[in-house]
């Protein structure tokens, strides 16, 4: 899974627009996985909080929200070839992704709550 973000600059409008990428893969395709894929498709506006490789923190789409741009499910044909869902999210933002602080982790804000995606 990856973060990116382009700045796409209007020079005749004088406008700039920050255009999150969020790219998911999600391995092991199952009903459950494929439920979760359809019901993830079907949203018009995202926002994600995203834990990159130096553990920092960002909000991503949270002015405009991203929405799904490409998405597969993957069983693959021989025993090493990729099983699971990918998933492209884009946005435009006027402003860039904002890191943010996390001072508990997702377990205990999750606490009590159940996600069903049947």
């Amino acid at each position: 899974s990856s973060l990116t973000e382009d700045v796409l600059v209007n020079g005749t409008n004088q406008s700039i627009v920050f255009q999150p990428t969020v790219v998911v893969n999600l391995p092991k395709l199952n009903q459950a996985l494929r439920n979760l894929w359809f019901e993830l498709v079907k949203q018009n506006a995202l926002y994600m909080i995203v834990l990159d490789n130096n553990d920092r923190y960002w909000a991503v789409g949270f002015e405009n929200g991203l929405y799904i741009s490409a998405g597969q499910l993957l069983s693959g044909l021989a025993y090493n070839d990729a099983n699971g869902a990918n998933m492209t999210f884009l946005g435009g933002e006027p402003n860039p992704s904002a890191e943010i602080v996390v001072t508990t982790t997702l377990a205990a804000v999750m606490t009590g709550i159940n996600v069903n995606a049947e």
